[in-house]
């Protein structure tokens, strides 16, 4: 029988979709209160690839990805989903913007064989975290092509841009973990 083991510690991000310049840096500003410094981060870019939040946040989104040291366990994921929910609903109070919601906030971790999502919709390949919040596996590694989308992956999660993010994201989760490893070793 396989004995558990404790989780290694997971680099947590945040994919962040804004309607305006003001609202991405000020996400980005609670979102740090939240998870530390960012660490790594995108510049931000026009996001593409589909119309379902045109609607609420109008024609010019911007989208970025931001990860934050230091590491935390998987476990956070569910908490941290939440939070980032109310951390949503606190922004579209606060800003004086001609949009229900100036952002959108998608967090998830990288372990270096995946990227996991939080999300509060449920699907199929899905696992319930418990409160409304599951647990989306999003992307695999594989060592020759990088994080690779599922069928069921968001296009902006396998552009260049997010795998080159993603991919940068695991060499510093590799050397955080490293660190560790030897702070206990002395």
């Amino acid at each position: 029988m396989a004995e558990p083991k404790p989780h290694k510690p997971v680099l947590f991000f945040c994919g962040i979709l804004a309607s305006t310049d003001a609202a991405l840096e000020i996400a980005q500003s609670r979102l740090q209160a939240l998870l530390g410094r960012i660490e790594i981060e995108t510049t931000p870019y026009q996001h593409k690839y589909t119309s379902y939040y045109k609607k609420q946040m109008g024609d010019n989104i911007l989208r970025k990805f931001v990860a934050f040291l230091p590491l935390r366990q998987p476990t956070e994921l569910k908490t941290l989903k939440l939070k980032t929910n109310e951390t949503e609903q606190e922004l579209a109070d606060e800003l004086k913007t001609p949009f229900a919601r100036p952002v959108n906030l998608d967090p998830g971790y990288l372990d270096e064989p995946r990227v996991v999502l939080a999300s509060c919709k449920d699907y199929n390949h899905r696992i319930a975290l418990g409160d409304g919040v599951f647990a989306d596996l999003h992307l695999i590694y594989r060592r020759t092509l990088g994080y690779m989308g599922l069928e069921w992956s968001y296009q902006d999660y396998t552009d260049e841009v997010a795998n080159d993010f993603f991919l940068q994201c695991r060499k510093l989760l590799r050397s955080e973990r490293l660190k560790i490893k030897l702070t206990n070793n002395s």
